[in-house]
């Protein structure tokens, strides 16, 4: 048996729970070995696709070990550091036509780079990777993975004899709670209940008879006190998004001395915040669905707010493009906590809160175009246009090549404001020059991004349906069909799939034209 590891990562921390039921196999598990034992020659990929939560980690580690128990040569990775193409390169030559398997959880960050090495791969080749992702991180991508020739894997939801084996084992290890001693049924209906959330909370909720929200909610009361909770916070809220914290970042994100510091850190969080992958550096969460809960959930808002403003503050020296291009931990945490969908996520439609960050904020970040492009976002969402422009155009003067984003917004924000402009000669102009960048970003990326195409037809269609222009029925039409080209190729894509029901009904309701309607096609 040969099971390797090619990179390091925080896996076995970050799946202490799952790990106690990992032998307890899940009924999918045999129909996928038997697809992965087909693939013996050449250079192939499956893609094993699963909503966060699923369980697709756990079932990725035990294809892998099944697999390297059945005397094949396995390798595995889940690391937040991006794989390095020319050692995986260089690894596959030596084994000279052998047949491996390489394992990838947590695979975004490694698409690029697996697919570049399967290009570079000679034709005596025989390997097969086997990557783990969430379906909207792999479904616009797979058009991309050529040289892999991707075979989906659908992560099912929870069956009942899944369920069974689960309490088995939990019961095995004493660990069903509340629910020792009850009859099969009950533990079952408590599992099923349960099964469509994530794996691990599941679990917690039917054995623990206690809303993980709740478990959670306690825990963070009964930490020591306002320096406590900040910091679990903010470990919480890089957690999140993957990233750990240093323990220079975070003991300067709260108040005393440094023996005081320290002591928050070692005693009053002890156990709640431990170390990241043994590293006596980086500190964590127990695990990224305590992260999650803690930072959207059990912190309150106006702790939330300290942490994000303490602790981007504190990392923000270390952002340098060196740091950037490797991706560090800091780097992670800034990017994720800044996006404005985090903020949203974090406060609600708050533009005040929202705004006030970004504000804050801006002594620090104002040469970083990223900083200014999710400001801008934020400013465009609520359409507050004149500060969106200035700060979308100050994003493209500090990084005018690859800032895509920065353009996609430019053009939204055009289109958003074409509605709502006092004369329908200045929403003409603002609706052409919106459609004109979001035209371009389709014939430059639309075989990437579903974005461009979402846009137009869903920013277009209501400056169409509240100005009513000459040629309005024309355009209408030109919308669906091109709704319908974005579909065929980003099918999976919701946000497409919305506009393009709105331009449908707008559509259908041609047939029926209003009398400014027969006016615009005369």
């Amino acid at each position: 048996m040969r099971y390797h590891s090619i990179c390091s990562g925080g896996a076995a921390a970050d799946l202490r729970l799952a790990g106690r039921v990992c032998l307890a196999q899940r009924e999918v598990a045999t129909g996928f070995l038997a697809t992965l034992r087909s693939s013996t020659t050449g250079v192939d990929s499956f893609v094993l696709v699963g909503h966060a939560g699923s369980g697709k980690s756990t079932l990725l580690r035990r294809l892998a070990f099944e697999v390297a128990r059945e005397g094949r040569t396995v390798y595995f990775s889940k690391s937040p550091s991006r794989i390095e193409k020319r050692p995986l390169v260089d690894l596959v030559a030596e084994l000279d036509g052998k047949h491996a398997y390489i394992f990838i959880d947590d695979a975004m960050i490694h698409l690029e780079a697996v697919e570049e090495v399967a290009r570079e791969l000679p034709e005596s080749a025989n390997v097969t990777f086997v990557l783990a992702d969430r379906p909207h991180v792999v479904y616009p991508r797979l058009r991309r993975l050529t040289a892999l020739r991707p075979q989906l894997l659908d992560m099912p939801e929870l069956t009942k004899p899944d369920c069974e084996r689960i309490i088995e084992k939990l019961e095995e290890s004493g660990l069903l709670g509340e629910l020792r001693g009850k009859p099969r049924h009950e533990q079952l209906r408590a599992f099923l209940v349960r099964s469509r959330k994530q794996l691990l909370v599941a679990m917690k909720e039917a054995t623990l008879g206690r809303g993980f929200d709740v478990i959670l909610a306690n825990e963070y009361q009964s930490l020591s006190g306002e320096d406590a909770r900040l910091a679990y916070t903010v470990t919480c809220l890089a957690y999140m998004h993957g990233a750990p914290v240093r323990r220079r970042h975070l003991l300067g994100c709260i108040q005393g001395t440094d023996i005081q510091k320290a002591a928050v850190v070692e005693e009053d969080l002890r156990e709640v915040v431990v170390r990241w992958n043994d590293s006596p550096d980086m500190l964590c969460p127990r695990h990224r669905i305590i992260a999650n809960q803690v930072a959207r959930e059990t912190a309150p808002p106006q702790v939330r707010y300290a942490a994000i403003i303490n602790y981007l503050v504190q990392v923000s020296p270390d952002l340098t493009p060196q740091n950037i291009s490797r991706r560090t931990p800091e780097y992670l945490g800034y990017r994720g906590i800044i996006n404005f969908d985090n903020m949203l996520d974090l406060f609600g439609e708050d533009y005040e809160t929202i705004s006030g960050l970004y504000d804050e904020l801006k002594g620090c970040y104002s040469e970083d175009f990223l900083f200014w492009l999710q400001s801008g976002r934020a400013q465009v969402y609520f359409d507050k246009f004149d500060l969106g422009e200035n700060y979308l155009k100050q994003s493209l003067s500090i990084r005018e090549h690859g800032n895509f984003q920065a353009h996609h917004q430019m053009g939204v924000l055009l289109l958003k404001r074409a509605r709502l402009q006092e004369t329908s000669s200045l929403a003409a102009a603002d609706a052409r020059d919106g459609e004109e960048i979001l035209r371009h970003q389709i014939t430059e990326r639309g075989e990437v991004d579903a974005y461009p195409y979402a846009a137009i037809v869903e920013h277009k269609l209501r400056y169409l349906l509240k100005w009513e222009p000459p040629g309005m029925v024309g355009q209408i039409e030109d919308l669906y069909q091109l709704a319908q080209v974005g579909l065929k190729r980003h099918p999976f894509d919701d946000a497409l799939k919305q506009a393009y029901d709105k331009v449908f009904r707008a559509y259908l309701m041609l047939a029926v034209p209003t009398k400014s309607m027969q006016a615009g096609t005369s």
